[in-house]
């Protein structure tokens, strides 16, 4: 009995049954049946990138918008666990007219140390997630840079030694730099505020958002990122560690001012600011408000990095 073949030669598939009862040397090729559609699997579409957050080396990084705010202390707002001190005054309107990414939690002793090749802190027990400690104003402009070099953007910084010795300046304009940078002063308090009226950033109470010296009960630093965020998504602005920020010292103006900065100061030898208290402060310390005069080699448990970095447009 010979067998029916296909157009290439291939012999069908066919019914032995149908074969023996009606010695048909023909049968149809049995056809597979048509899936159901509600048992087809999609293909799963790719995560489109958030728009508001950068990612590089680790660190996360928020778009924050260009915005207006009053910065400094005001009665009632800024001076609930204390009165408003000399250098937080007078109260000012103050406008930011560019976008930028502003890091959501500060520089930690593992991203550092991957950086830099070393870990100054004085807390390494903490762990790689703890903030990066113990570091000069120099330190902090010069790990800026090597970020700018690691993604491909120009240094906002000049920069000669190395280690604490390191000594940096701001290479012009901050806002006009492309690379990495420590925030102004106007943008760290811009941030820190978060368009909200809290005493400190994202609440009136320190418990919701700081390590401080009343909440940790040890003395030292604690992971970044385990307090509540503010209202743009920013970790320990207040608490942990006191951040860096760009401009020398110099008192507030009377009047409104756009995109201020300082890079001279009054008061010789030049000093730094540093920002938000740390977990060795008081409360009193921690308002949003508050500004520090420091030498820019200062180094200590509780100074910190947190970076930025300019958006065009």
């Amino acid at each position: 009995m010979s067998r029916t073949r296909s157009a290439d030669g291939r012999p069908t598939r066919c019914l032995l049954l149908a074969w023996i009862l009606a010695g048909s040397p023909a049968c149809a090729p049995v056809e597979a049946p048509e899936p159901d559609p509600e048992d087809r699997i999609e293909p799963a579409t790719p995560e489109e990138p958030d728009p508001n957050v950068l990612t590089v080396q680790g660190l996360s990084f928020s778009r924050l918008p260009p915005g207006t705010f009053t910065m400094g202390c005001v009665p009632g707002r800024d001076d609930l666990t204390g009165d408003c001190w000399e250098a937080e005054q007078p109260a000012h309107e103050v406008s930011l007219s560019r976008p930028l990414w502003f890091a959501r939690t500060e520089v930690t002793q593992g991203q550092f140390e991957a950086l830099m090749g070393y870990n100054p802190a004085l807390f390494p027990a903490c762990g790689a997630d703890c903030p990066m400690e113990n570091t000069t104003w120099g330190e902090a402009a010069g790990f800026a840079n090597a970020l700018s070099a690691l993604d491909g953007l120009d240094a906002c910084y000049s920069c000669a030694g190395e280690r604490a010795d390191l000594s940096c300046a701001p290479l012009g304009d901050p806002y006009a730099c492309a690379g990495y940078r420590l925030a102004t002063e106007a943008e760290w308090e811009y941030a820190a505020r978060g368009g909200e009226d809290f005493e400190f950033a994202g609440s009136s109470d320190p418990d919701d958002v700081a390590w401080y010296f009343d909440s940790g009960g040890d003395d030292t630093t604690y992971p970044v990122g385990t307090r509540s965020p503010n209202a743009f998504e920013l970790y320990d602005m207040t608490g942990n560690v006191w951040e860096w920020v760009e401009d020398r010292f110099a008192w507030y103006p009377d009047g409104p001012v756009t995109d201020p900065f300082q890079l001279d100061s009054p008061i010789p030898p030049a000093q730094r600011i540093k920002r938000g208290g740390s977990w060795g402060t008081y409360p009193v310390g921690l308002r949003v408000s508050v500004r520090h005069i420091v030498p820019s080699d200062q180094q200590g448990w509780g100074l910190g990095i947190r970076l930025v970095r300019s958006i065009d447009g």
